[in-house]
């Protein structure tokens, strides 16, 4: 109740809505195993969601906010699967044998993103939630990983090495042309597009700490938000003004922390025992 009070300030003061109701979803190993958990948006009121004796990770909502996506290790080797928040009812999105690892949804929620075994290397696929088709999207000698859509459904934003080295790209879904754009380290992952569409953030690795930086599409400016310990994995508010993420400490510790769109505010959460990883944060319901 307060924090959808919180939310009706917010919005009759700035005309916008408030994230004071919104979720988070995360991974924990609080109980020994790697298993999916929500709370609200500060850490508070935490739920466990798996229940399994499996490895779980990569949990990504799903645009209507009433199911979300993962990859477990159930079977022996990564699958992805569909699981309903209210229920716990559980279907299987992707599951060949190899490699079988969840991404983002598209705006629309019909689509996922995913990256699945192909004949050279590990391809980025369409996942069709109507008719249930795979539909392969890249086709080389890389490891293409890590898709998010852009807010208009009409690109990808993703990681590949075939440079070398990882390095984030934009793929065109009607030309299916990759377009690189980062060229600073030779590490850069984990990229997620804005909800304005005039960002995207990723992570960098220089002299062997990862950070979190954010690049301005329009003018290709790339900045760095987070400076101490080894920041991975951001997700953005539904609203696109604050960034959940994943710190480690020196001593190897990882939390959640939330921070500002321009890095400020920087605030730890603590919603479990273990270490957390993996945020994701809810769209607006």
């Amino acid at each position: 109740l307060a924090h959808a009070f919180a939310d009706d300030l917010v919005e009759k003061l700035t005309g916008k809505r408030g994230v004071f109701s919104t979720k988070l979803l995360f991974v924990s190993d609080a109980t020994g195993r790697k298993q999916i958990y929500i709370s609200d948006y500060d850490g508070k009121n935490v739920v466990r969601l798996t229940r399994n004796r499996s490895i779980n990770i990569s949990p990504r909502w799903l645009p209507d906010g009433k199911s979300f996506s993962y990859t477990s290790y159930m079977k022996g080797y990564p699958c992805v699967y569909q699981q309903v928040l209210r229920t716990g009812k559980l279907k299987t999105i992707a599951c060949r044998n190899g490699i079988n690892i969840g991404g983002g949804w598209s705006p629309d929620g019909r689509y996922l993103a995913l990256t699945m075994k192909g004949k050279k290397s590990p391809e980025l696929f369409l996942f069709d939630s109507k008719t249930g088709r795979l539909t392969q999207l890249t086709s080389n000698y890389a490891i293409d990983v890590s898709p998010s859509w852009s807010p208009d459904g009409r690109k990808l934003v993703y990681v590949s090495d075939m440079a070398g080295k990882p390095q984030i790209y934009v793929l065109d879904l009607v030309d299916k042309k990759p377009r690189r754009i980062t060229f600073e380290g030779n590490y850069n992952t984990s990229p997620v597009w804005s909800p304005d569409g005039r960002s995207i953030l990723y992570v960098r690795r220089e002299d062997s700490r990862f950070n979190i930086w954010l690049m301005d599409i329009k003018t290709g400016i790339h900045r760095q938000l987070t400076f101490e310990g080894d920041n991975l994995e951001p997700s953005w508010s539904p609203d696109g003004r604050y960034i959940v993420y994943e710190h480690k400490d020196r001593r190897g510790r990882a939390y959640l922390y939330l921070m500002r769109r321009d890095g400020s505010g920087k605030r730890r959460l603590d919603p479990t025992k273990g270490n957390e990883s993996a945020p994701s944060w809810s769209p607006f319901r």
